[in-house]
C-alpha cells in the first residue's frame, strides 16, 4: 500500500517533467534531463515520506483538531491541517499541504466520557464537552437502566451512589437520578440528554459499556451507525448481528471459547473490534498479534489502574500488541498517528 502511493506521486513528478519540457530542445537531451529530473523526484518522494510503517500508521500533523482522515490516506512532512475538509480513499498528500476540517482519532476512545479536573468515571456532560474539544471523537459512555428500564450514564448503581452521595434504594428513577450531580459539580446524562450532545457532534462516535442488549440501545439512540457496543455474551452478538449494531467484543469471553478455536471464532463471526484489560495483554499476546494481521482492532482498558502505566506508557509501548486504548486524558502524541 505504501510503495502503492510512493510510485503513484513519482507517476504524477514523471508526468509533469515530461509536459514542462521544452519541445526544441534535441531528443537526447530531453532524455538525459527526464532521467535525471525522474531521479530526483524519487529522492525527494523517498525522502519526504515518514518511515513509519504505513499500513501500521497514517501520521497527522500535531496540534489541529476536527480532521477527519480515512483509510488509506497518506500525509508526509510540513501538511498543516485546520478545519472543515475531509479526506477520502487513497488520497496522497505531500509537502506544504493545507487541508482543512475534521480531525478523527480513531485509536482513543474517552473513557467514562473521559476525565476532568482530576476526576474519572464521571459519564457526564461536561465530561463529553472537555474531552470534544482536546480532540477525543469515540466516546465510552456507562450504561445502566433506572428501575424502569430507562437507559441512563452511570458505571453501576453503587459506583453511582459513592459518585454522588446518594442514600436512597437502588436502582433509582431516571428523575431522581438527574437531580444528583457527579461528585457534586457533574451533570448526569440520560438517554435523552446522550442522544442531543451525539446529535449537536455528528463526528462522534458512541462505544457502551455494560449494557448488554444491542436491540433496545439500536433502537434508543440518535444514530446507529455511531454506535459500537461492548458486549459481554455470545447471544448479545448475536443479536448484534441481526439488528446491525456494530459491536466490539468482552475480554471476558475468551475464556469460554477454547484457546485453538478463539483465532477461528473471531473470523467466523465477523469481530472487528475486541476489548481487553491492559493486565491482559501478557497473557494475550500471541493471540493479539495473530488477529491484527486481519486488521482487527484491538482497544484496551484499565489505564493507570498500575502506577506509571499511564497513557503514555501504553502509547510507546503497547501499540504494537493493540490498536487502540481507553484513555481518561489526552496526550500530545495522539494527535500524531490515527
Amino acid at each position: 500500500m505504501y510503495l502503492r502511493h510512493v510510485l503513484y506521486v513519482i507517476r504524477k513528478s514523471a508526468n509533469q517533467i515530461k509536459i514542462k519540457m521544452n519541445s526544441s530542445v534535441k531528443k537526447k537531451k530531453n532524455d538525459i534531463s527526464f532521467k535525471l529530473l525522474l531521479a530526483v523526484s524519487i529522492l525527494f518522494t523517498f525522502f519526504s515520506c515518514e518511515k513509519e510503517d504505513y499500513l501500521e500508521r497514517h501520521y497527522l500533523p500535531r496540534g489541529y483538531k476536527d480532521t477527519l482522515v480515512l483509510y488509506d490516506t497518506l500525509i508526509t512532512h510540513d501538511t498543516i491541517v485546520q478545519r472543515d475538509t475531509i479526506l477520502n480513499l487513497d488520497t496522497v498528500v505531500v509537502h506544504d499541504t493545507v487541508l482543512l476540517k475534521y480531525f478523527k482519532v480513531p485509536r482513543y476512545i474517552a473513557h467514562a466520557g473521559g476525565g476532568i479536573d482530576g476526576y474519572t468515571y464521571t459519564n457526564s456532560l461536561e465530561a463529553l464537552n472537555y474531552s470534544y474539544d482536546l480532540g477525543f471523537r469515540s466516546f465510552e459512555i456507562d450504561l445502566v437502566e433506572d428501575k424502569n428500564g430507562k437507559i441512563l450514564g452511570a458505571h453501576d448503581w453503587e459506583h453511582w451512589a459513592q459518585l454522588t452521595g446518594c442514600d436512597s434504594t437502588l436502582p433509582v428513577t431516571e428523575e431522581h437520578f438527574l437531580t444528583h450531580q457527579v461528585f457534586d459539580k457533574f451533570t448526569p446524562m440520560s438517554m435523552d440528554m446522550i442522544n442531543q450532545w451525539f446529535a449537536e457532534h455528528p463526528d462522534a462516535i458512541l462505544v457502551t459499556d455494560k449494557i448488554n442488549s444491542p436491540k433496545k440501545m439500536a433502537s434508543q439512540f440518535v444514530d446507529k451507525s455511531r454506535l459500537i457496543m461492548e458486549l459481554f455474551s455470545f447471544d448479545a452478538i448475536e443479536e448484534a448481528k441481526e439488528c446491525g449494531v456494530e459491536f466490539m467484543m468482552s475480554e471476558n469471553l475468551l475464556p469460554q471459547i477454547k484457546e485453538v478455536n478463539r483465532l477461528q471464532y473471531i473470523l467466523d463471526n465477523d469481530i472487528k473490534y475486541l476489548a481487553i484489560s491492559r493486565s491482559s495483554i501478557e497473557k494475550y499476546k500471541d493471540l493479539l498479534m495473530q488477529i491484527r494481521k486481519y486488521g482487527i482492532k484491538v482497544f484496551v482498558f484499565h489505564i493507570n489502574f498500575v502506577e506509571g502505566k499511564d497513557e503514555e506508557y501504553v502509547y510507546y509501548n503497547e501499540l504494537q500488541y493493540v490498536y487502540g486504548m481507553y484513555a481518561d486524558k489526552w496526550i500530545d502524541e495522539f494527535a500524531i498517528i490515527e
